[in-house]
């Protein structure tokens, strides 16, 4: 491209500086310096053109004529498009608008100036500055596919688990067991209902509950204990009114035994069904273990899907060394309370066992949580396990800020105070406030499974996760419909004089509910269980069971082997199920009653160090000056 100089003429002589200077010396030349002036401007006017029309048609690509100017500047302004559109799907932060020009990419808009780095340098938190982690995006994420559980699915299920960390499964629990956790499930919302229904008063347009800050509307842990396993000796019969009622469980309930028990739905599904078989099998294969043997799927009776019911067994090669065992299990339900846990990994009150201990979570959807619009569903920020070397300074920063179990300490806590004292960061549920750049990196690759009825959502131990709130909108719908319905199931009960059936009702909650059965499984021989001090049942009843095994603690009471992390792989464990209710009754309930007296100790720690955090979070949030 030619450089554009200054054709006009100089000044040659001491004259024509004298006139450029304006002297007044020399009007007595006046008209022939006019007449030369007229000739330089001349001049000076057809080399400037001369030059102005050399430089414009130096952009030309394709010649010298305005023909191929125009096709240039019609180039320039279409790579001019097309580099603000490629911009705006752009997920990166630091640059800025690209132009496609000669073949080259140039920047206009540089990173932000050495100045302002600095100061949000200043303004960072006390762990230091990190800027926002590469990550994918969402369109270039896989897309949320549930498999369909088959014989031929099984190695697709499993490279999706190690490709992702994160794999959905459909058709591992039978209609049958899945009726009765429903009922189960439903019966444990309604209780709740029930018991805080005078305490919670709904606005008469939105019926929304006034007491808001509770992620779900009910939670409980330990379920598998709630109820016995039932001997099959003691499987009977109550005939009333001339009708057969079975107890406790349906006629083709013929899953179970083989081994003489009869399970609850909470405890059949967590130990003795499909569920901690592929659990075991996504856990235990991916681990890379080096004993070779045969991995079998008991598929017979009722815990075998509808769409297998053949009799045949599934038989695929893979290698382990260990047993799987039920480290935790929980129930939620999630309601219209706006509030969630932000990103998070769970903690040991959720996953009781070491950093180092590997585990596998079982997300069991309880209702169908479609379309994914409507929200109260449960996202995933596929990759976030990953310990790879590009990847191991966000995670560990993201570890840090929530205050997750990998920052305790080895050897374990010494006392409520010293638990608080060391605790990091600013708490499980805040990485939204305490570390803005680290939840957009979840957020930019999360996942929501569109999840029905019965599907199982299982994920490596260390994938954040968090809970989706419901949408204001469906929350709206969903109120207006419910009061619909119970007004005219209380006018039809009027009409029919349904007094006794009226008042027999129980109430039902106004807002929308979705329940999940949430399990936590390990291997037992390097699931090791926290030293020092906690809420961990097994440890609170015998403080050397803290550091030990699960397999360990399971088998160090005299002799008997006793259910505190209940084996689920290769098969439930006929001796920890005869021992169960002795267990229950004795060891375990006078566990929880330490737990409780110990949750009272820490209580008003907790808060105090809540406040703290609360406090800590505003002073960040606020501008700098």
């Amino acid at each position: 491209m030619a450089l554009l100089t200054d054709h006009r003429p100089q000044p040659t002589n001491k004259k024509e500086e004298d006139d450029d200077d304006g002297d007044d010396d020399e009007d007595d030349d006046v008209d022939e310096d006019k007449d030369d002036d007229k000739v330089s401007v001349d001049d000076e006017s057809q080399s400037y053109e001369s030059a102005v029309s050399q430089w414009i048609t130096s952009f030309a690509l394709f010649g010298d004529s305005p023909a191929a100017l125009a096709f240039s500047a019609l180039i320039f302004f279409v790579s001019f498009f097309v580099s603000v559109h490629l911009q705006q799907q752009s997920s990166d932060d630091n640059g800025g608008l690209l132009l496609l020009f000669y073949g080259r990419v140039v920047s206009l808009f540089d990173q932000k100036p050495q100045q302002q780095q600095q100061q949000q340098h200043d303004d960072s938190p006390w762990w230091g500055p990190s800027p926002a982690p590469a990550s994918p995006t969402q369109n270039e994420l896989d897309p949320p596919v549930i498999y369909q559980y088959s014989t031929e699915t099984l190695e697709t299920i499993k490279k999706a688990y190690v490709q992702d960390g994160v794999v959905a499964v459909r058709g591992l629990i039978s209609p049958g067991l899945l009726n009765r956790l429903d009922e189960a499930s439903r019966s444990l919302v309604q209780e709740q209902f029930t018991q805080t229904k005078h305490k919670k008063t709904h606005d008469h347009l939105t019926t929304r509950r006034t007491r808001n800050g509770t992620q779900f509307f009910t939670s409980h842990h330990g379920l598998i204990f709630r109820d016995p396993p039932v001997p099959r000796s003691k499987h009977w019969n109550v005939t009333t009114n001339n009708d057969t009622t079975e107890h406790d469980i349906d006629d083709d309930d013929d899953d179970n035994d083989n081994n003489h028990h009869v399970l609850p739905p909470f405890l059949q599904v967590a130990i003795d069904s499909l569920v901690p078989q592929m659990a075991a099998y996504l856990l235990l294969d991916s681990a890379a273990l080096n004993q070779t043997s045969s991995f079998t799927f008991l598929d017979h009776g009722e815990q075998q899907p509808q769409h297998l019911k053949n009799g045949t067994t599934t038989t695929t090669t893979t290698t382990f060394t260990d047993n799987l065992r039920l480290i935790r299990d929980i129930f939620l339900a999630k309601d219209d309370d706006p509030y969630i846990c932000g990103w998070h990994v769970d903690d040991f009150g959720f996953w009781p066992a070491t950093p180092d201990s590997p585990g596998i979570n079982a997300w069991i959807a309880l209702d169908t949580m479609v379309p994914l619009e409507h929200g109260g569903g449960f996202a995933l920020a596929i990759g976030s396990h990953e310990k790879q070397q590009q990847q191991q300074s966000w995670i560990d920063e993201a570890h840090l800020v929530t205050g997750a179990s990998t920052t305790s300490p080895p050897e374990g806590y010494q006392s409520a105070q010293d638990m608080i004292d060391r605790r990091t960061g600013y708490g499980t549920c805040n990485l939204a406030t305490s570390a803005p750049h680290l939840h957009q990196r979840m957020e930019d690759t999360k996942r929501v499974y569109p999840v029905e009825r019965g599907d199982v959502i299982f994920h490596d131990r260390w994938v954040f996760h968090r809970t989706i709130a419901f949408a204001e909108s469906f929350l709206l719908k969903q109120r207006q419909e419910q009061q619909q319905q119970q007004s005219q199931r209380r006018q039809q009960s009027a009409n029919d004089n349904e007094d006794d059936d009226k008042n027999s009702q129980q109430p039902e909650p106004l807002f929308p509910v979705y329940r999940r059965y949430s399990l936590r499984y390990g291997p037992g021989s390097s699931t090791v269980i926290p030293p020092g001090y906690g809420l961990e049942p097994s440890v609170l009843w015998d403080p050397s069971n803290g550091g030990k095994t699960a397999n360990e603690i399971c088998q160090s009471s005299g002799g008997r082997l006793l259910p505190w992390y209940p084996q689920a792989w290769p098969s439930k464990s006929m001796e920890e199920l005869a021992h169960w209710t002795d267990f229950v009754d004795h060891q375990l309930s006078v566990a929880y009653e330490m737990q409780t007296k110990r949750k009272q100790e820490l209580k008003p720690l907790l808060a105090k160090l809540a406040l703290q955090q609360q406090q800590q979070q505003h002073l960040n949030s606020k501008p700098s000056r």
